[in-house]
């Protein structure tokens, strides 16, 4: 599972004062679209010529909290890439929140080798 969307300051801080530097807006609904990235080749993950993409809508029931987006699929061919999860953030059709970060260590999964 790969899992992401962090507002960050230049120095990846994500508060001051004990509070978070971007809040949503509770009972107001936003939309999620996520594609796995290979970054090794700087392009979107295909699997049988798909994208391997997730979009959910949500409506937060608070300013803070987590959602998850969950994306399964079959590694086997993938012996030694490296993935991130790219994400957008959406209000009605406004984006209002991206992450594009290939060197972003902790949004990166490297695939292992299969056991021999």
């Amino acid at each position: 599972m790969i899992v992401g969307i962090v507002c960050v300051d230049e120095n990846w801080g994500i508060g001051k004062k004990n509070d978070l530097l971007f809040h949503l807006k509770k009972d107001m609904e936003f939309t999620i679209k996520g594609v796995v990235m290979n970054k090794n080749t700087k392009e979107p993950l295909l699997v049988d010529g798909k994208k391997v993409e997730q979009i959910i809508t949500l409506t937060p029931d608070s300013a803070c909290g987590a959602t998850e987006m969950i994306y399964s699929l079959n590694t086997k061919d993938l012996s030694g890439a490296d993935l991130v999860v790219f994400e957008e953030l959406y209000y009605g059709d406004e984006l209002i929140l991206s992450h594009s970060d290939f060197d972003n260590a902790s949004q990166t999964v490297s695939v292992a080798p299969p056991p021999p």
